[in-house]
């Protein structure tokens, strides 16, 4: 019978359970009569033969990693830290930063990394062992963001190819783009049961602490404003230089001012037929996301510039992150309504004009993907059709 006042322990212990590094007379009782215990010793798989060199060279990596780093890793894209809550915490993380915060310019964005690479999903980055001495994997489901002061030490850096494919999967998951390939993942959930489920999100829990310093600055800056400060979701911009994406400015800066440039703002504007406003917003990077206003403006613009869909899609995408903005939603109320928009006005307009003053925005980092999905795919049709 299990004992009440023995607590199930953690994957870590049952990992040394499997490897034979765990010898414990009441840990065993525990086992033999949990079957949450039982199950994820399935998962984690079946004890290997060691002999005792390899028994000792299990417990070696962990020394290892506590090596300081070369100088040179810096606080940049790919480079690996230990991370802690606060100045008095016996307990540090290891992190690959991904770049600047969006919620708050003095906070990296960071992704955590996991021991045990058995219990990654489809979702996460497997990493080569030899970067810290043991298996780790890149927990991309718990992103979150601390302060510079909390980094303690650098620990490793990875390598460019691993970084690039860190970015990429950051930005699949979090707007559809495409998934990196050739890049190793892990197995993805059988379904919501999965204890690999189960062990991210008491893994998110635990990480709170981590994130909380950053948090409470945010909170501080909202508190202290009349209004809410925007909070986007994380952006390419916020990555170092070398793995920013290119902007829709700099695309059309180059044509409006570079050397060889054709076109200046006067000319544009006649040929296109897209308003000075909406022309401002592009050279700004500030598109109008939730209703898609400007996008027929956008996709004359590029045409009059011939500006290939290959280059326009990476450089819209960047600047839609960068821009404010969400899924609109009614809000209230069922009601009737009667549409008040004009003849023939277009799907956004009529939408801006049932739900006048009886929505809001959503602006989880859900609803802004969906919505940068449905900006890029309207941009698209909207390109063909001028062909």
């Amino acid at each position: 019978m299990i004992d009440p006042n023995y607590d199930c322990p953690s994957l870590l212990e049952l990992e040394e359970v499997r490897l034979g590094l765990q010898a414990d007379e009441e840990l065993e009782h525990h086992l033999a009569d949990c079957a949450r215990c039982r199950t994820l010793l399935a998962v984690i798989g079946d004890p290997p033969e060691l002999d005792a060199a390899s028994t000792a060279s299990l417990k070696a990596p962990m020394r290892g990693a506590r090596r300081h780093a070369h100088d040179d890793v810096g606080v940049r894209t790919g480079a690996l830290w230990r991370a802690v809550p606060d100045a008095d915490a016996d307990f540090a993380w290891v992190v690959a930063i991904i770049g600047r915060s969006p919620d708050n310019r003095d906070a990296l964005l960071v992704a955590p990394v996991a021991g045990m690479p058995q219990l990654a999903t489809d979702n996460d980055l497997l990493l080569d062992a030899e970067l810290l001495g043991y298996p780790t994997f890149l927990d991309m489901a718990n992103l979150g963001s601390v302060l510079r002061e909390q980094l303690l030490e650098p620990v490793a850096a990875l390598a460019r190819p691993q970084a690039e494919a860190m970015v990429a999967l950051y930005r699949h998951l979090l707007t559809g783009a495409p998934a990196p390939d050739g890049v190793t993942l892990g197995l993805a959930a059988q379904d919501e049961a999965d204890p690999r489920l189960l062990e991210q999100a008491a893994r998110g829990d635990a990480l709170q602490a981590l994130w909380s310093p950053a948090h409470l600055i945010v909170d501080d800056e909202n508190e202290s404003k009349a209004t809410s400060v925007e909070v986007s979701a994380p952006s390419p911009q916020a990555l170092e230089p070398a793995l920013a994406t290119v902007l829709l400015s700099v695309v059309l800066t180059e044509r409006l001012e570079g050397a060889e440039a054709a076109w200046d703002r006067a000319t544009l504007l006649e040929a296109s037929g897209a308003r000075g406003d909406h022309l401002d917003g592009f050279l700004g990077d500030r598109l109008q996301l939730t209703d898609k206003g400007d996008l027929g403006d956008l996709a004359r613009v590029l045409h009059t510039l011939e500006v290939p869909w290959e280059q326009a899609e990476p450089a819209v995408r960047g600047s839609l992150h960068r821009s404010a903005g969400g899924e609109r939603r009614a809000h209230g109320a069922d009601v009737r309504m009667a549409a008040r928009s004009r003849r023939g006005a277009d799907e956004q307009q009529t939408a801006r004009d049932l739900y006048a003053d009886r929505s809001q925005i959503d602006e989880s980092q859900a609803a802004r993907g969906r919505g940068i999905s449905s900006y890029l795919s309207d941009l698209q049709q909207a390109l063909e059709e001028l062909e």
